[in-house]
């Protein structure tokens, strides 16, 4: 069964790929992760991260216009 543990740790292997601590992984962690990024609940996570993030970005940029 597919959980909210899943999705968080599916993250934290996506942080720990991104600074370089990948070289390291048993051959199995890459697949764990496709597989956890094809998942319907995941795209939605991701989707919801991705609107608060452009959200973030754009309210940032207004801020900084009125300065």
């Amino acid at each position: 069964q597919f959980t909210a543990a899943d999705i968080l740790y599916c993250h934290c292997l996506d942080w720990a790929k991104g600074i370089g601590w990948n070289k390291e992984w048993p051959e199995q962690i890459d697949p764990y992760r496709k597989l956890c990024h094809e998942r319907p609940a995941y795209q939605r996570a991701k989707a919801k991260r991705d609107v608060n993030l452009h959200e973030r970005q754009r309210d940032n940029n207004n801020n900084k216009s009125k300065l």
